[in-house]
């Protein structure tokens, strides 16, 4: 395949420049001075003087050296391109590090471009930097914008402080600059990728609104501590209450609550990436922008207290950056979303400390990129770092890449040990005496049921798939709060996921309405089917938009086998089941 850098400009500077090194070289040796001795591979730059804003040469058998008069350096070693490939070291402006903002002091950018692309060994670059824009506890870094995932991540970097220099090792050539490791701040530091995260979502926290919806009246106490990192109120919604809340500080935290909620939602995460963090172990993952609805309608009890503390620790740096990772390769978000899931899974329940958990993340998670990758053909040892090509790869593959590219950058600036660093500092906002939140609540209406009713989930089942399947769940379907009811398993192929009820002919009905849990994939469909004692009494197709009524007499029925299978839509693994039964109940 032809690979062209998807940069017309660069590509075109990168031979006007071979033409004109061609001719430079052909008139110095036409008419320069009698041969002398060899000079060095440094020699053959074509050094422009003092205030050009570009620095061109060709790579010869002892590779290259370019000298900016800006300051920085490119040294390509023998081997690493083509004898005869023309390169260009370009000091540019600010203007194509918007992205960055406050991460990166000085507004210079660098950009190296080359007629045959990436070197097959590492180049080093040397750009200058002012260590006395750096603050302390803070380290400078080199940093490349890579163009398939949309980020500036870094390369491994070398600070010198006493020359003011920095050296980097490049896998490829784009643009480079440098940029802080992180931003302190009042309310702890924000790191390098936190900010740009925050910069690549949409804008600040929205403001939690619960006016003109009261509180109801059994609601007796709302307590929300400010300084301890969430803004938040309480309104009434449907038959029980909801907490609105929004992360008031620059990166994401945990919001960890003592009693289950019926549903979780945020406006700064669509429902396919919902369902992805559904999978992972934790509290409520609050991100810089948009806010989030935790609503308990109905409560879990008649009386009760819910308690919120907010937490940035490893396993908030897991959650987040499973959520970047998918986020990054949209087109390809099933595979890259579920490989980062169950390395987030991995890392979740390895060590404890925070570095180490993110360590354990970013291997697994580039072990799995590259495997995807290698499946798709893709050449990954010698074409990760390529230039996007003229004939442009399947977006799916090309963010695969992307996303790859983007986990590189992460091991190359050592982002787990920052992580570590910012857990360490950033601790528990809430304790148990000074909560984040706290709604206590008594006298909530009871949804007890009429004598002779019993719930499905009550009963004894056979399952023909191990874990929390024919187990008690609250759910929301179709906008209506269900609290006692039971969860499916959902198979994701023949043969479907079974429970099987032995009913010995001793209840007369049965009703329920089948449906999806909020948690499930957006595009999944499911065919709920009931047989009683071998024969088809029931069969509906159920997705996020439709339910289905099942009222069936079941006075004659020995066993009752309930099936789930998908029909249309992604199935990612999950730890609850998508398929659930809204108020199953059989009556005597």
């Amino acid at each position: 395949m032809a690979w062209i850098k998807l940069y017309p400009f660069r590509i075109w500077l990168a031979f006007a420049l071979a033409v004109v090194a061609s001719l430079v070289i052909g008139i110095v040796r036409s008419s320069g001075p009698a041969p002398g001795p060899q000079q060095p591979a440094s020699a053959q730059a074509t050094t422009p003087p003092a205030g050009a804003d570009a620095v061109t040469g060709q790579v010869t058998a002892a590779g290259l050296t370019l000298n900016h008069p800006g300051g920085a350096s490119l040294s390509v070693p023998a081997g690493a391109l083509p004898v005869g490939t023309v390169v260009a070291v370009t000091r540019g402006s600010a203007a194509p590090l918007r992205q960055l903002g406050a991460l990166q002091p000085d507004g210079v950018s660098w950009d190296v471009a080359a007629s045959v692309e990436p070197p097959s060994l590492p180049v080093t670059l040397v750009i200058p930097y002012d260590p006395a824009a750096v603050p302390a506890g803070a380290r400078p870094l080199v940093t490349t914008y890579d163009e398939l995932s949309g980020w500036w991540v870094p390369v491994k970097t070398t600070a010198v402080p006493a020359t003011g220099k920095l050296i980097a090792e490049l896998p490829g050539f784009s643009l480079k600059t440098w940029i802080l490791d992180r931003l302190p701040g009042q309310a702890g530091s924000q790191s390098w990728l936190e900010y740009q995260g925050q910069a690549r979502l949409p804008p600040r926290s929205d403001r939690p609104q619960c006016a003109g919806r009261a509180v109801p009246p059994w609601v007796r106490q709302v307590v929300v501590n400010p300084g301890t990192g969430v803004s938040a109120c309480v309104r009434g919604d449907g038959d029980g209450f909801a907490i609105e809340a929004a992360d008031t500080r620059p990166y994401p935290v945990t919001l960890d609550l003592d009693a289950p909620a019926a549903r979780i939602r945020s406006t700064a995460i669509d429902t396919t990436m919902d369902s992805l963090l559904g999978q992972l172990p934790g509290g409520v993952l609050m991100l810089p922008s948009g806010k989030s609805t935790i609503g308990y309608a109905p409560p879990p009890a008649p009386v009760g207290t819910v308690r919120g503390r907010v937490r940035r620790d490893g396993d908030t740096m897991v959650r987040w950056l499973v959520f970047e990772a998918a986020r990054i390769a949209p087109a390809a978000r099933t595979a890259v979303g579920t490989a980062a899931v169950a390395c987030g899974k991995r890392a979740l329940s390895g060590p404890a400390l925070a570095a180490q958990r993110v360590a354990v993340l970013l291997d697994c998670l580039a072990q799995a990129l590259q495997t995807q990758l290698r499946k798709s053909g893709f050449d990954v040892a010698g074409g990760l770092w390529r230039p996007v090509g003229a004939t442009r790869l399947p977006a799916a593959v090309a963010q695969t890449a992307g996303a790859l590219r983007w986990v590189r950058g992460l091991q190359a600036g050592n982002f787990a040990a920052l992580a570590g660093e910012l857990a360490a500092s950033g601790g528990e906002h809430g304790t148990a005496d000074r909560p984040t939140l706290l709604v206590r609540w008594a006298g909530a209406p009871r949804w007890a049921r009429p004598p002779g009713v019993t719930p499905l989930f009550s009963l004894v089942s056979t399952a023909s798939v191990p874990g929390p399947t024919g187990q008690r769940t609250s759910a929301r379907l179709a906008g209506r709060s269900y609290p006692d009811s039971t969860g499916a398993w959902v198979a994701c192929a023949d043969p479907p996921a079974t429970l099987t009820y032995h009913l010995a002919k001793k209840f007369r009905r049965l009703t329920a309405v089948a449906g999806l849990a909020e948690f499930a994939p957006p595009d999944l469909a499911v065919r709920f089917q009931l047989t009683a004692d071998g024969r088809t009494v029931a069969s509906h197709v159920v997705d996020h938009r439709a339910t289905a009524t099942i009222d069936l007499d079941v006075s004659n029925v020995d066993s009752l086998v309930i099936s789930a299978v998908r029909t249309a839509g992604s199935c990612p693994p999950s730890p609850r089941p998508f398929g659930v039964l809204g108020e199953a109940s059989l009556f005597s």
